[in-house]
């Protein structure tokens, strides 16, 4: 995908996760402007009781694969490729 269409992308899923986190910020290809990402990553610090409120957020994505600390979630825009791993305070989600 275009650069700017993945940056809109991370852009929403930041917004549905920032009032659970301490700290969110996009991160991988889309941080480092490459032309053409392959994938979506997000970097979060939970806030501290969020953890049920961020998996059910997370949850609202069609799961393609995975379980339990790792899973592809399929997003409204069509992209499948997501590996959220949420078992830890600071954690990475690539959408």
């Amino acid at each position: 995908m275009e650069l700017n269409l993945a940056f809109k992308i991370a852009n929403k899923c930041l917004q549905i996760l920032k009032p659970y986190c301490e700290r969110i910020e996009i991160a991988g290809s889309i941080r480092r402007e490459q032309p053409f990402p392959n994938d979506i990553e997000l970097v979060y610090i939970l806030k501290g009781k969020e953890l049920f409120n961020f998996v059910e957020a997370v949850d609202q994505w069609k799961k393609v694969k995975g379980e339990p600390s790792g899973t592809q979630r399929s997003l409204p825009e069509r992209i499948k490729r997501t590996n959220s791993r949420i078992n830890s305070q600071t954690s990475l989600l690539n959408v």
